[in-house]
């Protein structure tokens, strides 16, 4: 250690020296700050604002490079056969942690959109001009903007269930009125107040209740997982459409009484 503290201490650098490791303490320069743009933390890129430009990017690029590898083996793989290579080197990677993904632009949606898109077109053969969403149903393939918010449900009543994590039922706190209500035991959540909308809103122990009370007491009220996800697949294949459909009808009424 002695030619080595003679070497530290020359330039001026404090150090601990321990059993089995010596730590070096080097002070940054004045009115100087590093900041990163960019972090990877369990394999998910951050970013300083949570767009997750970057994290798209990289599962876009990392994806469509797996199409291009399994469309070459596909004349020696059974249909059952592909679709489980499918599963394994694409859909894994769009569902992993796939809750950071709610709230980002419709854009980043979009391009993971397309991923999934040509894994169908690879799957089924389809044309590029075939309409998508009739395929995605046949093969009972949820697109992607409802496979986050799924995972999100699928997650809240597994802690409602004992069945997560504690800290995630930490942010997540039953409904419970100041009187007798018809709301009463429906098994709701208290959605906090947000300051941020851009952010705060879509921040899980705000976005999760919000998404809870949505649904109908009879989803919220299910026995078992396996019944909620059969309950949870119809009203995204269903229900949720027609709401959407419906919506857009009432619009459409609106605007033109107006005219």
């Amino acid at each position: 250690m002695l030619p080595l503290g003679q070497i530290i201490s020359k330039y001026d650098i404090q150090c601990h020296c321990y059993a089995d490791d010596t730590q070096l303490y080097v002070p940054l320069k004045p009115n100087r700050t590093y900041v990163k743009q960019e972090a990877r933390n369990l394999g998910v890129v951050f970013d300083l604002c949570l767009y997750f430009n970057a994290q798209v990017t990289k599962v876009v690029w990392t994806c469509f490079l797996q199409v291009r590898l399994i469309s070459k083996v596909r004349p020696f793989l059974s249909f059952s056969d592909l679709e489980k290579v499918i599963h394994t080197f694409i859909t894994s990677r769009l569902d992993y942690c796939n809750t950071l993904y709610s709230g980002i632009s419709k854009g980043n949606i979009h391009r993971l959109q397309l991923i999934q898109n040509a894994a169908v077109r690879l799957l089924t053969r389809s044309r590029r001009s075939d309409h998508i969403a009739p395929i995605l149903a046949g093969l009972h393939w949820l697109p992607v903007c409802f496979r986050i918010d799924f995972k999100i449900l699928l997650l809240v009543f597994k802690t409602l269930h004992g069945q997560a994590p504690i800290y995630i039922g930490d942010l997540l706190n039953p409904y419970e009125p100041d009187h007798c209500l018809r709301s009463s035991g429906g098994n709701l959540l208290t959605v906090p107040v947000s300051h941020l909308v851009t952010k705060g809103d879509w921040a899980f122990a705000v976005r999760a209740p919000k998404l809870w009370n949505s649904l109908s007491e009879e989803f919220r009220l299910a026995k078992s997982v396996s019944s909620f996800k059969l309950l949870l697949k119809t009203f995204f294949y269903i229900i949720r459409p027609f709401l959407k459909l419906l919506c857009g009808l009432l619009w459409l009424l609106n605007v033109c009484s107006f005219i």
